[in-house]
C-alpha cells in the first residue's frame, strides 16, 4: 500500500509546531531558572506534560500512516519511506529535517534545564549544610524521608 504523501506531511508539519511550542517552554522555563526564580518551576510542569502528549500523539499518527504503508515505525523506516518517494516526497523530506533539528534542539534545552537545575540544588544542599553544621544539627530529613526531631531527648530521672 502506497502512502498518502500529503497526510504524512500534514502531520510532520504539525509535529514541527507542537515540537516548536515546546521548545518555547523549554527557553522560557531557563530563562526562569537563570533569572533564580525557582518558585517558577512548578508553572512548566503543566504545560510540558501538554506538549509532550501532544507530540506522543502526532509520533503515533505519524507511526500508524508509515505501518498502514508497509514501513517501519521508527527513524529508519521514516527515510527509507522518503527514500522510496523520490522527488515527490520533497516537502515531507523537509519537514522531516526541520523535526529532527528541533528535536536535537528540544533535547540539547532541556539537558541545560536539567544541569542549570541539578547546580542549583547542589548550591542549596551546600547552604543547608553549612547551617546544620553551625547549628549543630544532624540534618532535618532522615534516610526514609521523614522529618527528624531537631531536639534530643533528656532523661530525668530514672526510676
Amino acid at each position: 500500500m502506497a502512502i498518502n504523501l500529503a497526510e504524512l506531511h500534514g502531520n510532520i508539519d504539525r509535529e514541527v509546531a507542537a515540537l516548536a511550542a515546546f521548545i518555547d517552554t523549554l527557553r522560557a522555563e531557563q530563562a526562569a531558572l537563570v533569572r533564580g526564580e525557582s518558585e517558577r518551576i512548578a508553572e512548566f510542569a503543566a504545560p510540558k506534560s501538554n506538549h509532550l502528549f501532544e507530540l506522543t500523539r502526532l509520533g503515533d499518527e505519524r507511526g500508524r500512516l508509515l505501518s498502514a504503508a508497509g514501513y517501519s515505525t521508527d527513524r529508519a523506516g521514516m527515510e527509507r519511506c522518503l527514500r522510496e518517494c523520490g522527488g515527490s516526497a520533497a516537502g515531507a523530506r523537509n519537514a522531516w529535517q526541520k523535526l529532527l533539528a528541533l528535536t536535537a534542539d528540544a533535547q540539547r534545552t532541556n539537558t541545560t534545564n536539567g544541569i542549570i537545575i541539578s547546580t542549583r540544588l547542589q548550591h542549596t544542599q551546600r547552604a543547608l549544610s553549612s547551617i546544620f553544621t553551625s547549628a549543630r544539627i544532624p540534618g532535618a530529613y532522615g534516610a526514609d524521608g521523614n522529618t527528624v526531631s531537631l531536639r534530643t531527648t533528656q532523661q530525668l530521672a530514672v526510676a
